[in-house]
């Protein structure tokens, strides 16, 4: 309405740039950014030294992602405005969302000269200089934020009753023991848990089950999160016992809650997931682990199989022990758990036991906050067809982030344990399934990730004599293939750029735009394999593949285009001719223990406006491992076709012919991509060219569209600027390889 009378005004009264600036802080509160940056753009034409537009403008490039536009914008209200703290605080913030720490403590510096009062300013200049390790004067800032907020929350008791404002004053009570619970985090002092157990146990004295079950269930979560920084573990291991009791009979009564099935059922995983946390603590590590295990596995089986609900008590337990066994002198695996409480990591080995030292725990602030900044950057990136935008924030800062993540998950601590050690298996859990935690190690690992370490042995006790396959190809040490049976002749079933359609959010149909190198990839691909299946193009329906899936291929290599769907990820699909899809509702139906390696190299994880996983990743590689595939190759955002196809053949060419594991055939050839200069890749152009010229005296219509291919590319090479063109870990890391 506010925006439908600023029109009005602007009707009668075109240059009116008060009118347009308002308007423009209008569309921001609605989120329409684009149409609030062309209003602001409106007002500075009519008037340039609007100081108030030149800082609006800032705040909508920052919210689209935009965040070097948002420094212009807001050194620009600074040039008409010099001393308004809060444009000094604006692109102080917008600097630390770029790393650029230094610059954005001196933004704040300069705002806290203007107004010494300025809390938010305060607040984030000292979360800064942690970062930056600086630990003097820290203090004063914060504790000042801090009392205040207490100050001012317990002035608020006094004007609300615990009998005639039952609601509100659980709520007062509750947000004072967060302020409480978040200074504790912040020294580990149990002055400030003792405070927040007592706040919330007040909180919950009227904000009970039987009167407001959500804000219940979320108060008893935060205090057992409080009980656990206190380590009282028997109290907070009861609470916990309770809440899960209660989700599970609610769930079974739905009619007795307002809440929905969904709902229910992730706040049972939320709480099931802090049990993980009460074992840590109290130094059960064993048991955390197979707690979380478990937790994983009915997260999967539901999501899966699509269950009403999680049944904890009906899962099988994987110990310790069981997961050991996947493991060998120079294999280790890396396990983490995630939840509300704590981003837990466990370091399993062959012969060791978890202990403090190989299992251990961190607040998930940083890492939630590094999430979040990712799927904004990564959702604005690809959308309005940016996607080949080498200098964008996502693309651009892409090293950097990937520095950041490697602090927050303690990777050297990590490595420090790792002596001896060639290859790793990664277990993430939640959100960590969408980031390169391969590309944050460093040595020479092997490196493949497991869904959960009960897929894992599955598939080691589908490797047996009497049924195991290896392609043709030879033995590896420590292969679970040793002992098999002979293997069978290598087949590959490859899906080539199919004409896919989409229908978009007006009703629209849409094509999709076609991976230029798709045809080249799978041709050189097949040449590979003496037995090939291939369907291009508008060949690809789902009747076929399905049809094709069946049959005993041992290799299914897709150059297409897939997307992940958040809300039910059994609609997860890859997308084939016109409007058929394959979808993992589809793929767990089908028995396809035949194959060795799915390769889904073109496929995009699409997000949506949700900001985490609650329960666990499910999408096109889970149902695939769920269907019995041995190896999933994916890629964790779109990447670029000319580095995908290089990739992608020269990893065949590892595994095929100089007979790496699949692992080692992915890892040699990230490294490959990663290091090769422009010699490097002439050479191996011209060497492509040279193998087709020598087995064949006459040359076929494919022949010569494959050497015209490789002869276009090693020309293009001059015009690359990078000597490495390649370097970048937007090209390469963005492959991963699930399974042994």
């Amino acid at each position: 309405e506010a925006i439908t009378s600023y029109d009005k005004a602007l009707k009668f009264k075109h240059n009116y740039h008060e009118a347009w600036n308002n308007r423009g802080s209008a569309l921001i509160d609605l989120k329409r950014l684009k149409d609030a940056i062309a209003s602001f753009d409106k007002a500075l034409e009519i008037k340039p030294d609007k100081h108030e537009a030149w800082n609006n403008r800032g705040i909508a490039l920052r919210k689209s992602g935009r965040l070097e536009e948002a420094i212009a914008s807001y050194k620009k209200a600074l040039e008409f405005k010099p001393n308004y703290h809060l444009y000094w605080g604006h692109l102080g913030y917008t600097l630390s969302m770029l790393g650029r720490l230094e610059e954005a403590i001196a933004s704040y510096d300069k705002a806290l000269e203007i107004k010494p009062d300025y809390h938010l300013a305060s607040e984030n200049r000292t979360i800064l200089l942690k970062r930056l390790g600086i630990v003097e004067g820290l203090t004063y800032y914060y504790d000042k934020d801090y009392q205040e907020q207490v100050s001012a929350l317990k002035a608020s008791l006094c004007h609300c009753q615990k009998n005639t404002h039952p609601e509100e004053w659980g709520k007062l009570h509750q947000a004072i023991a967060n302020a409480h619970y978040r200074r504790g985090r912040w020294n580990s002092h149990n002055f400030y848990w003792t405070e927040a157990v007592k706040n919330y146990s007040q909180a919950l004295e009227t904000i009970t089950k039987y009167t407001f079950i959500e804000l219940h269930l979320n108060v008893l979560k935060d205090l057992i999160k409080a009980l656990i920084g206190l380590e009282k573990t028997d109290e907070a291991n009861q609470l916990s016992r309770d809440a899960t009791d209660l989700l599970q009979r609610l769930l079974q009564h739905q009619n007795y809650s307002q809440l929905t099935q969904q709902q229910l059922t992730d706040k049972l995983v939320s709480f099931e997931q802090l049990t993980v946390n009460i074992f840590i603590q109290s130094g059960q590590f064993a048991e955390a682990l197979a707690t979380a295990e478990t937790d994983k596995n009915v997260c999967l089986s539901w999501l899966l199989d699509a269950l009403p609900t999680p049944d904890y008590k009906t899962e099988e337990t994987v110990t310790h022990a069981q997961i050991q066994q996947l493991l060998n002198p120079t294999t280790c695996a890396i396990y983490w758990h995630l939840s509300d409480a704590a981003l837990t990591t466990f370091i399993i080995k062959s012969d060791g036991l978890l202990s403090p030292e190989t299992c251990f725990s961190d607040f998930p602030d940083e890492f939630e906050k590094w999430v979040k900044e990712w799927n904004q950057q990564y959702i604005n990136y690809i959308s309005e067809n940016k996607g080949n935008q080498p200098n964008h924030p996502w693309r651009g800062g892409m090293a950097s982030k990937f520095a950041r993540l490697k602090e927050i998950l303690k990777i050297d601590i990590i490595e420090q344990q790792l002596e001896g050690i060639a290859k790793l298996i990664l277990i993430p859990h939640r959100d960590l399934h969408r980031f390169p935690i391969h590309a944050l190690f460093g040595g020479d690992f092997a490196i493949s990730y497991l869904p959960s370490a009960e897929v894992g042995i599955s598939l080691q006790h589908r490797f047996t004599p009497q049924g195991a396959t290896t392609g043709g190809l030879p033995l590896q040490e420590n292969s679970p293939f040793v002992g098999a049976a002979p293997p069978c002749p290598p087949s590959i079933l490859s899906i080539e750029n199919p004409h896919s359609t989409i229908t978009d959010k007006n009703g629209q149909q849409k094509t999709l735009a076609p991976l230029p190198a798709a045809e080249i990839e799978s041709e050189i691909i097949c040449r590979m394999f003496d037995n090939s299946t291939r369907l291009q193009e508008d060949e690809a329906t789902l009747d076929a593949v399905e049809r094709l899936l069946q049959q005993p291929h041992n290799i299914f290599h897709f150059t297409g285009h897939g997307s992940y769907n958040f809300d039910t990820p059994l609609e997860s699909t890859l997308y084939l001719s016109g409007n058929h899809r394959l979808t993992v509702r589809e793929i767990i139906k089908h028995n396809l223990s035949n194959y060795e390696l799915i390769c889904l190299p073109a496929c995009e994880t699409a997000l949506t406006d949700k900001q985490t996983i609650l329960a666990e990743y499910v999408g096109l590689t889970s149902g695939f491992m769920r269907a019995g595939v041995g190896c999933v190759v994916s890629t964790l955002w779109p990447v670029e076709s000319g580095a995908s196809t290089l990739l992608m053949i020269y990893f065949y060419q590892r595994w095929r012919e100089a007979g790496d594991s699949l692992p080692v055939a992915l890892r040699n050839a990230q490294k490959w991509l990663r290091e090769a200069t422009r010699e490097d890749l002439a050479a191996w152009y011209q060497g492509e060219i040279d193998k087709i010229s020598a087995n064949s005296a006459e040359l076929s219509v494919v022949e010569v569209s494959l050497r015209r291919f490789f002869k276009t590319n090693r020309q293009e090479l001059a015009t690359m600027e990078l000597h490495q063109p390649y370097q970048h870990p937007y090209y390469w890391a963005a492959f991963t390889i699930t399974g042994l």
